[in-house]
């Protein structure tokens, strides 16, 4: 099912509360947002021009965790293993087949540790934004504007 993301925006303006805001954006970037190129520079925008200092620290603290899940687990939610549920002559047969002779969790694996160190990280980062242009000028209107002060960031 594909997020919904007008609805969530109607929560975000300025006539509501700050608290159902934040929750409303940290929604929309759990959601995927930042992969969106029509909801990035709206949310960098917010962070940039809103009129309250609270908004923009907390939306900034919001926006750089969501950038840091995004560069650790890429765009994919991330899938907790269920622990195994074994009874006694029960087997778990694992299938070794994909690239290489790699399963599908040695593939999982592989590129999460490429995305454990900083490099590997910001790397990911750039295939997430495709190379990053309209991030990158996005990101340096937020940061050129007038009203976002030192103290914001």
């Amino acid at each position: 099912m594909k997020p919904n993301f007008a609805e969530l925006l109607a929560y975000t303006r300025e006539s509501n509360l700050d608290q159902l805001r934040l929750k409303a954006f940290e929604c929309l970037i759990e959601l995927g947002a930042l992969q969106r190129p029509e909801l990035l520079p709206y949310i960098l925008n917010v962070i940039a021009s809103d009129p309250s200092p609270y908004i923009r620290r907390n939306l900034l603290k919001i926006f750089t965790t969501g950038l840091g899940s995004l560069a650790i687990f890429g765009g994919k939610k991330v899938q907790q293993d269920r622990p195994a549920q074994s009874s006694f002559g029960e087997m778990i047969i694992e299938e070794e087949s994909g690239e290489g002779g790699m399963g599908e969790t040695a593939m999982r694996r592989r590129k999460g540790l490429a995305r454990e160190g900083i490099v590997g990280a910001m790397k990911a980062l750039q295939e997430e934004f495709g190379g990053g242009r309209a991030f990158a000028e996005a990101l340096w209107k937020t940061i050129e504007y007038a009203i976002t002060s030192f103290c914001d960031f």
